[in-house]
């Protein structure tokens, strides 16, 4: 009898679906900045005006927006390619993840201090250097760049024979804990 082939695995990965999420958020700042405080101060009812503002925002931040979606996507593709960033993240990589927090762990510090809309807002400007109503700039990646790749140039490091002997130990340990390098 022939050997059952093994199934294809179809489940996303954690790392799949935080960089979706990331993506969308950068995609929909605009309209969150002018939905979010329509539906949380109970002012403005849903409907023609704010489609229509919901629309001269996303008109009015084309450049900016397009700027941020077009650095995320080489983002992830420069990280992919050089470090098999994407990869790291769905394997549960620390080095990875830590890479990542240096962009959700201050927008979650602002969340909690001046709100929801805030978080969000450094957030797309730590991973894009976009924020709706503040425009693009590349100088907001700093912190989040110099983590995610500064992480992934140790990781791959990890992995050349000159640096196993340093490596392996950290590598063992984090193993034992059910973590990745």
């Amino acid at each position: 009898m022939p050997k059952k082939k093994s199934e294809a695995r179809h489940a996303q990965t954690l790392g799949a679906a935080y960089r979706s999420a990331s993506m969308g958020a950068i995609v929909a700042a605009p309209a969150i900045a002018v939905v979010g405080p329509a539906l949380g101060g109970g002012g403005q009812a849903i409907g023609r005006d704010l489609a229509r503002e919901v629309y001269d925002a996303y008109r009015n931040e084309a450049g900016p927006i397009v700027g941020g979606i077009v650095t995320t996507a080489l983002d992830q593709l420069i990280g992919q390619k050089a470090l098999n960033h994407n990869s790291a993240l769905g394997r549960g990589s620390i080095t990875a993840w830590a890479g990542e927090l240096a962009a959700a762990g201050p927008a979650a510090l602002v969340a909690s201090q001046q709100g929801g809309q805030a978080g969000l807002r450094s957030f797309t400007g730590a991973k894009s250097g976009y924020q709706a109503g503040g425009g693009w700039d590349f100088g907001r990646m700093k912190l989040y760049l110099t983590a995610k790749y500064g992480f992934g140039i140790a990781r791959k490091l990890s992995s050349m024979s000159l640096f196993r002997p340093v490596f392996n130990p950290v590598k063992k340990g984090l193993s034992g804990m059910g973590a990745t390098l």
